[in-house]
């Protein structure tokens, strides 16, 4: 599938997500990608398991690669799930998010409407990991709302769907810290940018999760995206599955250490 560009991890607030040489995670993960049609998950998939870029798009229904690297001082076996675009995940979802130990939520920097999909897949995520229901406090509500309503008009269509994702989060009693990362790819594609940077950490700051920014058809960031996930659910797993893996006082954001890209301007 499609590829896409550079720079990043979260630059607001940050949880170092670092190895430890020891790790109760089992010895085999499967890491799915999930997201719209086109944002470039199977050129992501195979730039990390095969190391080259695919050109030609060609849907997916679902290809599965293992691979075996150090992420940090531990050798991990992962299985990669490379999944189909939102209207075939839509009817197999339940059978990836039963299956995934980690989950990594893909769209283009260059496809606004594409990050509405990122929002959906995420409350599929949620919804299937919530073991119980609590109330919201008002006053938490009410202060997130106003700060949702603050934000600049042409991000209203996004976050309008952040605060129902928001409200549904606030519900969730226990599982609320599974392993997921937002990548934004493309992020080559500078001059047809259309999802800024800020807009897109925003976003991660809502939902909870680091983000990292990838361009598929340079290689940049990519190893950093996978290996990142792998510790998320790391941590989950030495925290015996119930631990936070965020710090309250950063915003509850990892940091995803990645690399700047120059000013290219490519056509994947």
């Amino acid at each position: 599938m499609g590829g896409g560009g550079g720079g990043g991890g979260r630059t607001a607030g940050s949880t170092a997500i670092s190895g430890t040489g020891k790790t109760n995670t089992p010895p085999a993960l499967r890491v799915v990608v999930v997201g719209g049609g086109g944002v470039g998950k199977s050129a992501l998939t195979i730039q990390f398991i095969q190391q080259y870029f695919v050109h030609d798009y060609d849907p997916t229904i679902e290809d599965s690669y293992t691979k075996q690297c150090f992420v940090d001082e531990d050798l991990c076996k992962m299985e990669v799930l490379d999944t189909a675009g939102q209207e075939e995940f839509c009817t197999m979802r339940e059978q990836y998010l039963r299956s995934g130990n980690g989950f990594l939520i893909v769209f283009a920097v260059t496809d606004r409407n594409r990050l509405l999909i990122v929002i959906d897949s995420f409350c599929a995520l949620v919804a299937f990991f919530v073991l119980s229901i609590l109330p919201t406090p008002a006053s938490a509500r009410r202060h997130r709302q106003v700060q949702l309503e603050q934000q600049q008009s042409h991000q209203s269509a996004i976050f309008e769907d952040v605060r129902k994702l928001h409200t549904m989060i606030c519900r969730v009693k226990d599982r609320d810290d599974f392993p997921v990362l937002l990548v934004g790819n493309k992020a080559d594609l500078e001059n047809e940018r259309h999802v800024s940077r800020s807009e897109a950490e925003e976003l991660a700051r809502s939902l909870n999760v680091p983000y990292v920014e990838c361009s598929a058809k340079l290689r940049m960031n990519v190893d950093q995206a996978f290996h990142g996930v792998v510790r998320l659910v790391r941590v989950l797993y030495d925290d015996g599955g119930d631990g936070d893996n965020t710090d309250p006082e950063d915003g509850g954001v990892g940091t995803i250490t990645e690399r700047k890209l120059a000013n290219h301007s490519s056509d994947g």
